[in-house]
């Protein structure tokens, strides 16, 4: 939600400045975290629905403009640790 304003901000001002946002960010929020599922750690990390429909809104808006995956696959046996040890990265 904050960098969504601060991208809307700086392109009122006309500085050169691109955003984009993932599928994941999109449609999926921390409550999906709750059981520390490891195949969704992403950074940035999951946020709440407010910050989800924020992103929806920019994509509305026009303050969005790039849909990337962020395709970061790991094998099962690297998300299958603990969360903490986990590393950041969902398939795309």
């Amino acid at each position: 939600k904050g960098a969504v304003h601060i991208v809307k901000e700086a392109k009122k001002k006309k500085i050169n400045i691109t955003a984009e946002v993932t599928p994941h960010h999109l449609f999926l929020t921390d409550s999906c975290l709750e059981n520390y599922e490891t195949n969704l750690k992403v950074n940035p990390p999951l946020r709440g629905k407010e910050d989800t429909q924020a992103l929806i809104e920019a994509i509305k808006d026009g303050v969005i403009d790039v849909f990337a995956t962020d395709h970061a696959p790991h094998t099962p046996d690297e998300k299958n640790v603990e969360f903490d040890k986990a590393p950041f990265g969902i398939d795309g």
